[in-house]
């Protein structure tokens, strides 16, 4: 069941022609288990990178299961929760404040690696 912070976030990016989409993996262990995948409004272009404010997209195959599935069939970027607030403009968790907020750590220096790799800058 998703919590409200995740009915809020999934409703924000809906409002910027968005979607976002939770891995489904439930093995804590796993490269994928609560990470999030961001789409566009169709569910047919995954989000890569986000470089500058630039965007770059990858298509996600029509085949292949059930949407989180065919993600991991594709290059998306998988993004922990802070990132997709970050990513949608919003602050980080427990921010009162109007200023400018800084992207959260895991951001501003990758961990390497395709699975763990950050996407944003």
């Amino acid at each position: 069941m998703a919590s409200n912070e995740e009915r809020a976030l999934v409703r924000l990016a809906e409002r910027q022609a968005l979607q976002v989409v939770k891995s489904r993996r439930r093995d804590p262990r796993g490269v994928w288990a609560g990470k999030w995948c961001v789409l566009d409004r169709h569910g047919t272009m995954a989000l890569v990178s986000c470089v500058k404010g630039r965007r770059e997209w990858c298509t996600v195959p029509e085949d292949g299961g059930t949407m989180s599935r065919r993600l991991e069939l594709s290059d998306a970027a998988w993004l922990s929760y802070a990132e997709v607030r970050w990513l949608l403009g919003l602050p980080p968790d427990g921010c009162m404040t109007n200023e400018p907020h800084q992207a959260p750590a895991s951001v501003q220096k990758p961990a390497g690696g395709r699975e763990t790799r950050s996407v944003l800058s």
